[in-house]
């Protein structure tokens, strides 16, 4: 249902009209016309699987409040690009468990505690399988390293291009053997003795995409 950026009046025209129960996915990228107010008018729809938020840049914790309330079933979220920050990502993990594609790209708002929530989510649920955080910036090494130490294992595609805060240190988690298919690391502070700890890790690659300093 709609892939065109829409407004809160339109939202709410969505939400009265009867079809929370039938609908399974919502596509609202770039919909920079919408706030976390107009998110309400969604919190009947109970039933998504697929929920884009891309480049929604108004939407903010209280969206987050209202996807972990309304929306359990989701398994595809991309929250690229909004104002939705740890505090909100800690949240909706707790609650949208089936999630198996995650995307937080280019926010500046993820930071260690969102992404020790999507190690959790690895390690308990174990039904994640892709990640995107391309372009955000503001988490540390440490938390990344404990990500992909244990919920790597799970993690089938892998994107921190334009993560410049990633170094070789972050990439140490990948030491050991992973599922991972897919490797996005170009922009990252990688040097070429570490893609030794990857190619020994990552054993199942079948993409890789690395531009190492």
């Amino acid at each position: 249902m709609t892939a065109y950026p829409v407004s809160n009046i339109e939202l709410a025209q969505i939400g009265n009209s009867n079809n929370e129960t039938a609908c399974t996915a919502l596509k609202l990228p770039n919909s920079r016309a919408i706030s976390d107010h107009g998110m309400l008018s969604l919190a009947k729809f109970h039933n998504l699987t697929h929920l884009d938020l891309s480049n929604c840049e108004f939407l903010s914790d209280p969206t987050a409040a209202i996807i972990h309330r309304a929306m359990p079933q989701l398994t595809y979220l991309d929250i690229s690009k909004t104002a939705i920050t740890d505090v909100g990502i800690v949240e909706m993990l707790q609650y949208c468990i089936h999630i198996e594609t995650l995307k937080i790209k280019d926010t500046q708002h993820l930071k260690d505690s969102g992404m020790l929530a999507v190690h959790k989510l690895c390690k308990v649920q174990k039904n994640l399988r892709n990640v995107d955080f391309s372009g955000s910036r503001c988490f540390s090494n440490e938390a990344l390293i404990s990500l992909l130490a244990d919920g790597g294992i799970v993690l089938d595609e892998i994107n921190l291009t334009r993560c410049t805060q990633v170094n070789d240190l972050g990439m140490t988690g990948m030491c050991n053997p992973k599922n991972c298919k897919v490797l996005k690391i170009s922009k990252c502070c990688i040097h070429d003795e570490t893609m030794s700890w990857i190619a020994e890790g990552c054993r199942k690659l079948e993409e890789l995409d690395v531009q190492v300093s």
